[in-house]
């Protein structure tokens, strides 16, 4: 007994008529050239059988609309060429999307973690400043915070330039040494 491989007439008009066992033997005759068709366009057998279930889907609500002129087997094939491009487009798409998500979160990930650490060294060396004296840390903060040059600063506070200089070199490394003992990081 040969195969089937061209729908009738008589099934084609059953089928377009919504008769399910018509429906059925199309399903039978087509089913797995569908399938190997569409695993050769998508080179995946679960993409194969989505394309498969998704053209009879198509061909049952469509059914109406079926010219019984035109050739059937080429209408069921351009719905299933047409299905697997649009899966693959979808997965292309999707994975683009994934990627582009995957970047942005790792950025904002990173430049969360960043912001955290870069409070919590700033933190330190806050910590290290009030560990200055009084002197030493009135000559740093007007130099480093403020900005005023070592000749103002000599000026305002009655001393020498060279001493504002030797008193900044002290601040630098207490304050170096404090960070490097409380954040485990050697600056």
């Amino acid at each position: 007994m040969t195969k089937q491989t061209q729908v009738s007439d008589a099934e084609l008009a059953g089928l377009i008529s919504g008769e399910m066992h018509c429906f059925e033997k199309v399903y039978e005759m087509y089913k797995d050239r569908i399938f190997y068709y569409a695993l050769k366009l998508t080179k995946s057998e679960e993409l194969a059988e989505e394309v498969v279930q998704d053209v009879f889907i198509k061909i049952w609500t469509n059914r109406k609309k079926i010219d019984p002129q035109y050739s059937f087997s080429s209408f069921v094939f351009r719905i299933a060429h047409n299905h697997a491009i649009n899966i693959l487009k979808r997965i292309s798409y999707e994975k683009v999307a994934k990627e582009r998500i995957s970047k942005t979160a790792t950025v904002s990930v990173s430049d969360t973690e960043d912001y955290v650490i870069f409070k919590e060294y700033m933190g330190i060396v806050a910590d290290a400043i009030e560990q200055l004296p009084p002197k030493r840390k009135s000559i740093f903060n007007l130099s480093r915070t403020k900005g005023i040059s070592h000749d103002d600063i000599a000026c305002e506070m009655g001393i020498s330039k060279n001493t504002v200089k030797s008193q900044l070199v002290k601040a630098t490394k207490s304050i170096k040494t404090y960070f490097t003992l409380h954040s485990g990081v050697a600056l």
